[in-house]
């Protein structure tokens, strides 16, 4: 079962901390940057570059490069092998890519799971809508993924994805005792 497993948007922040902070080590182990790593690595995370980009991801208006500032790096710093130069960190849209497909992956795990208990719970029934109410589930590239992945299984599932995913539990709860009232 991976109900235990966490799925989300800050894992993804948390993989690219991480990624950024392997190139900037190894950048600074060629040539000494004179910054605070893990400073840098965070920032890089919680800037408004990547957070765009992430945010954007599998959008029409992805470019194949995004560029990151390094908080702290001196303007003449440059290391073309680790995309560094101009204050700023080179990647590409492949790197967002592999982020994402791990945390696609693991929602896909859970909603395999949910599925086959649906299934064995009602041999025959048929699942025709899906609502996705995790913050991950509005970037375009998961919505396109799910979309193909669950939308030729045995007939087409429409996924929708909820407008205030913070309360759609609570809505749904509501929803449920009313109607529970009524009869």
């Amino acid at each position: 079962m991976t109900r235990d497993r966490s799925i989300g948007l800050d894992k993804i922040d948390e993989a690219f901390e991480k990624l950024a902070l392997t190139r900037l080590r190894a950048a600074n182990e060629i040539q000494p940057m004179g910054i605070d790593l893990e400073d840098a690595a965070w920032f890089m995370m919680k800037s408004r570059e990547f957070q765009n980009a992430k945010c954007d991801f599998g959008g029409r208006d992805n470019t194949p490069v995004f560029i990151v500032s390094v908080p702290g790096l001196l303007p003449t710093y440059a290391n073309e092998i680790f995309g560094i130069g101009h204050w700023g960190m080179k990647f590409l849209q492949k790197d967002l890519q592999a982020l994402f497909d791990v945390q696609v992956d693991l929602l896909c795990a859970v909603i395999d799971d949910q599925i086959a208990r649906f299934r064995s719970g009602y041999p025959g029934a048929t699942i025709s809508h899906m609502l996705l109410s995790n913050g991950i589930c509005n970037i375009e590239h998961v919505i396109n993924h799910l979309s193909a992945r669950y939308g030729s299984r045995a007939g087409p599932v429409h996924v929708t994805v909820v407008s205030e995913p913070q309360i759609t539990v609570a809505k749904g709860l509501v929803s449920s005792r009313l109607r529970e009232l009524r009869f």
